[in-house]
């Protein structure tokens, strides 16, 4: 006797329920989720906050072309090493959407450059949703370019310290200026005094 389509569909469906319970989770990154047992929580949560302006604003750098693609991934790279460690290795071969999601991500030097992508393509959604597609087209170029020269993207080695404490500068003054801005003005400047 054949089995029926029927049949053979819940045979698939118990097979991969199977290897899904197996498989277990997915692994998390260690330093993605949080300070461990609320030890060094504020440290932790201001160095996050600092990390995320300053690949913020290398993104628009990028958009505006005042840094390259592959310079901004290495930078990603650095900032994601200063302590506390942050390790989205496992979470970038899985987490692309739009037009990110079209980009290779094979090695770390790609999905660091993915990384940058998925915040130049929500500055542009959010910036400029009009040109998304053409801005990022004119980001990826160099991108495809060494795909298509090396076979893979090689990230420029390291760059002088200095440069990512600039950055942490350039992002705790932004951070600063969007607190005073968000904040309501003062009785005393609202009198006119």
């Amino acid at each position: 006797m054949r089995p029926t389509p029927r049949q053979l569909l819940t045979l698939a469906l118990a097979a991969f329920v199977v290897y899904a319970l197996a498989r277990g989770p997915a692994p998390q990154p260690d330093a993605c989720a949080g300070p461990a047992n609320g030890e060094g929580t504020a440290d932790w949560y201001r160095m996050s906050l600092l990390r995320c302006t300053a690949k913020d604003l290398i993104a628009r750098d990028v958009v505006a072309g005042r840094m390259s693609l592959l310079a901004a991934a290495a930078l990603f790279r650095e900032l994601n090493e200063l302590p506390p460690r942050l390790n989205c290795e496992v979470p970038m071969r899985y987490l692309c959407y739009g037009l990110t999601s079209q980009m290779p991500g094979h090695t770390p030097d790609e999905r660091l450059c993915r990384q940058v992508l998925l915040r130049v393509e929500d500055f542009l959604n959010e910036e400029r949703p009009g040109c998304v597609e053409h801005a990022f087209a004119a980001v990826t170029a160099e991108y495809r370019d060494a795909l298509r020269r090396q076979g893979r993207v090689c990230l420029p080695p390291p760059r002088d310290p200095g440069a990512v404490d600039a950055w942490l500068r350039r992002a705790r003054e932004a951070t600063r200026r969007a607190s005073r801005e968000a904040l309501p003005p003062s009785s005393d400047s609202a009198s006119g005094d």
